[in-house]
């Protein structure tokens, strides 16, 4: 994303806008506010690559609205079941195992903007990672790299047994 040359990056969230046209469209459900999440979450990133930080702020905050309807995904039955529950485990799995490597008092900021959900523990991370890949749903790939990538690389790095 850093070495996008500023015109990528405004290609970049030129489709991110256009995705959240579309998203919009929908009639709400959980798989729909999931994704509006990541969509301000992304477009939030590309601003900052872009340094126009109040409106990546902004639309950090946006996404922190929608980051609470992840764990109403866990649940979720019905016909998109299987992939909204491995987005879910994955996202969650994810966000908390990094939140999890935060200073104290970063951690303590951060779990109380993301709520319940976004708690960084790193062994609830871990567990969802786990359940993402074992449900075998479209992230479970991802999941298992992930959690391989904690234990090989940053959990020795971490000294932690």
């Amino acid at each position: 994303l850093l070495s996008f040359a500023n015109d990528q990056l405004d290609e970049c969230l030129t489709r991110v806008w256009a995705s959240e046209s579309l998203l919009l469209e929908d009639t709400p459900w959980v798989g729909q506010k999931m994704m509006l999440g990541m969509v301000y979450l992304i477009a939030g990133v590309v601003q900052a690559a872009k340094n126009a930080w109040l409106k990546s702020g902004i639309n950090l905050v946006r996404s922190l609205r929608y980051i609470n309807d992840f764990e109403e995904g866990l649940h979720f039955q019905g016909p998109e079941e299987a992939m909204v529950r491995s987005f879910s485990s994955f996202v969650m799995g994810l966000f908390n195992l990094v939140l999890s490597m935060l200073p104290p008092q970063m951690l303590r900021i951060a779990s109380k903007a993301g709520g319940r959900t976004l708690h960084g523990s790193r062994s609830d991370a871990l567990r969802l990672l786990q359940t993402c890949h074992e449900q075998e749903g479209a992230l479970s790939p991802f999941a298992a790299l992930v959690r391989l990538c904690y234990l090989i690389y940053i959990k020795p790095a971490l000294s932690e047994r």
